[in-house]
């Protein structure tokens, strides 16, 4: 069970799903889902490691979180702001 986390860009996917999620005023795709639920696994069963972005690495968890940030450019974000955009802040 995760009880901490302080990855930074682990943080900021979670909160942007949450965001989009809560929006209320976007239905995100089906797609959306899938590769943001596919990403929590693949991170649970990490262990939630936080080294999945390290220059070298290719773990599952670094395939499905680049999976799922390309996977932003065809969502469209909140308030009109594209998804990508919204997430990069």
């Amino acid at each position: 069970m995760l009880t901490s986390l302080a990855h930074r860009e682990t943080l900021n996917i979670i909160n942007f799903h949450a965001t989009i999620k809560s929006d209320g005023l976007q239905t995100p795709s089906h797609r959306f889902y899938e590769l943001f639920t596919n990403f929590m696994k693949k991170l649970e069963d990490s262990n939630y490691v936080t080294t999945y972005l390290d220059e070298g690495q290719l773990t599952p968890v670094t395939t499905a979180y680049w999976a799922f940030y390309h996977s932003l450019k065809s969502e469209k974000g909140i308030k009109g702001v594209p998804a990508l955009q919204v997430l990069r802040g």
